[in-house]
């Protein structure tokens, strides 16, 4: 069976009055009380396979944890096929990558209020092999420096069955969401990537679904007569 050809939008939902917030809101509540004993201060949202809306819905979480006031940074380690920059219409030009091989500097790589309490750290120039770089010890001590300035750090990955990115960064993450899609995910990949999740002892607290058909009624709530 073919995969349906379908696309998740590259949108931040600023409509606080949609069922979309409403979901991303109702995730960062559930999150922060699965958190009280230990405190998921790096944040992934992982996928089986390309185009099932983690970058999106990474970038809307994050979104909704700065707008109740906490600073957050997002970060893109999407090394394979970066699309943060996209979202927010900026220079991908300098990122973590130069940032890693010593081109730049931390403060030229931190695109600063992006939003209010929301930064963000493109991925940046290709690099030839993506794995190698994510193995390297100086990203650990750059995420340390800067969980002291930010309160949560969401970090983008590449899709989980397709390459080995997200275990390499397993090491440095808190909490990972698995993120599925009505109209993308295939059940045989689900089932794979669960049992990598198992085997890996991956830290998956929660669960999204994407593209559910909505309707008109349900898109928007209110006090409107209704």
């Amino acid at each position: 069976m073919k995969r349906k050809n379908s696309v998740v939008s590259r949108e931040i939902y600023e409509d606080t009055t949609s069922i979309l917030f409403e979901s991303f809101q109702r995730l960062q509540v559930n999150l922060e009380y699965a958190s009280i004993d230990s405190k998921y201060q790096v944040i992934s949202c992982i996928s089986s396979t390309k185009g099932e809306g983690k970058t999106t819905s990474l970038l809307n979480l994050a979104y909704v944890y700065s707008l109740k006031g906490f600073k957050v940074l997002v970060i893109d380690l999407d090394l394979r096929a970066p699309n943060v920059h996209h979202f927010f219409n900026i220079d991908n030009s300098n990122g973590i990558t130069d940032y890693l091989v010593g081109k730049v500097s931390e403060e030229e790589i931190i695109h600063k209020n992006i939003k209010e309490n929301y930064d963000v750290i493109t991925a940046g120039n290709r690099v030839p092999f993506p794995a190698k770089v994510l193995e390297s010890n100086k990203i650990i001590e750059f995420l340390e420096k800067l969980k002291k300035n930010y309160d949560y750090i969401f970090v983008d990955t590449s899709p989980f069955l397709l390459f080995a990115d997200t275990l390499i960064i397993s090491k440095f993450i808190d909490a990972f969401i698995f993120v599925t899609s009505v109209n993308v995910s295939k059940k045989n990949e689900i089932k794979e990537a669960t049992k990598l999740i198992k085997s890996n002892n991956l830290n998956v607290v929660g669960s999204i679904v994407c593209q559910v058909p909505l309707t008109k009624r349900q898109n928007k709530y209110g006090y409107n007569g209704y």
